[in-house]
């Protein structure tokens, strides 16, 4: 009886939750996530439990929350297709406002595409840990832009964060450090020259030396030469700020960015690409990170 009235008690709690919050429409400015709390759970056509089941969603499952009946029926969408479930197995996320919120890459990578479908062109892939900026939803897919590309990209491979998951809220940040990482971003699209030190085209080293020179502090036109100056920062220790080195393949220190936080840094990568925010939580940079330093 405890167990039952336990249920019941979350039912109407989620369902209150929801509809204070939820509204409407796959239009909507403000939707939620939810995480499903069960082990399975029956993904319907309708909102009744005699309507036919479309698939079967296991506990962990990320779905968009459109809508919830004053039954307690959620309307869902997976991957572009709508559906309902019960909402007394589902975890609302705590942060969800669409319009600026955070959808940060949970698989090794993910696809951002033109339009909200599997067969619209890739514009872009995001590595695993990446954080992009949610600016609406259409047709289930959430719209984000990251690093000035805007497409669609599917609910069922991210996380809804705080967008403030960087520089800012780092531990340790400080306003001085959050300006450096603000003057940085400026530069984001800055095409790669090699030797460059200008805004008309940076090297990796050059854009380090370039950005902190605004803020008064000289430091060498090296990537080499910037990690024997500065006092090493283990990786658990790290601040937005710190400058973050990677080899190139060899040996020796190749490359240099600016830690931002959330295992992401700035940098100008090589030739080719431009200024931008790159993860350090999976793939080339990963498996090239050496180490850190601190500028102040």
């Amino acid at each position: 009886m405890l167990y039952e009235g336990l249920k019941v008690l979350k039912t109407m709690m989620v369902t209150a939750a929801l509809s204070a919050t939820l509204v409407v429409g796959a239009d909507a400015a403000e939707l939620k996530g939810g995480i499903v709390d069960t082990g399975t759970l029956n993904f319907r056509s309708a909102p009744s439990e005699s309507a036919p089941i479309i698939d079967k969603l296991y506990n962990g499952y990320r779905v968009c929350i459109l809508d919830v009946d004053e039954n307690g029926w959620a309307s869902i969408s997976i991957n572009g297709n709508p559906g309902y479930v019960s909402a007394e197995y589902l975890d609302v996320l705590d942060v969800m406002d669409v319009n600026g919120g955070g959808a940060k890459v949970t698989a090794s990578a993910l696809n951002v595409r033109s339009y909200p479908s599997t067969d619209s062109a890739v514009l872009t892939t995001l590595p695993q840990g990446t954080v992009a900026t949610i600016t609406g939803i259409n047709k289930g897919w959430f719209q984000v832009t990251y690093n000035g590309v805007q497409g669609y990209v599917s609910p069922d491979y991210i996380e809804i964060v705080p967008l403030q998951q960087q520089a800012a809220s780092e531990p340790g940040a400080s306003s001085v450090t959050s300006d450096v990482i603000s003057y940085a971003k400026q530069f984001i699209g800055t095409p790669y020259v090699y030797g460059g030190s200008t805004p008309s085209g940076f090297d990796c080293s050059g854009f380090t030396s370039y950005v902190y020179k605004h803020f008064g502090i000289s430091l060498p036109h090296s990537s080499s030469a910037q990690y024997s100056s500065l006092a090493k920062v283990s990786r658990d220790q790290l601040k937005a700020g710190d400058l973050v080195f990677f080899t190139n393949g060899g040996s020796g220190i190749g490359h240099v960015g600016i830690y931002v936080g959330n295992n992401q840094f700035i940098h100008s990568p090589s030739s080719g690409r431009t200024v931008c925010i790159d993860t350090m939580s999976s793939g080339y940079y990963a498996s090239h990170y050496v180490g850190a330093g601190r500028v102040f």
